[in-house]
């Protein structure tokens, strides 16, 4: 019995010290540069398309509010023309979504 047991340890420890380091030095640079040799964008480049995404999807609801406002205060056609800006906002807030996908998603 206790050589099934010396057996299981070793086994264990045998493929602990096989298994590959994550952490190695320069790991994380090499993979960056892979990336964006692959066409990934850098990372503050990410952050400035994800803060605009989220910038036009705050305008576009701020705009789409102040249409209701106008709609319920009897104004139909500035509303109308209120609400087609908010779409358009939104879909330029989702085309920037898109593309934080494409380019940046990791």
């Amino acid at each position: 019995m206790i050589r099934i047991y010396l057996s299981l340890i070793l086994m264990v420890f045998s493929l602990e010290t096989l298994s590959d380091d994550h952490k190695k030095k320069g790991a994380n640079k090499d993979m960056k540069k892979l990336k964006e040799s692959m066409g990934y964008w850098k990372a503050e480049d990410c952050k400035n398309v994800s803060d605009a995404a989220g910038l036009f999807l705050y305008y576009s609801y701020e705009v789409l509010e102040e249409s209701s406002e106008l709609r319920e205060a009897g104004k139909e056609l500035q509303a109308d023309k209120l609400g087609e800006g908010g779409v358009a906002l939104s879909q330029v807030a989702a085309n920037y979504a898109k593309t934080f996908e494409a380019f940046c998603k990791r």
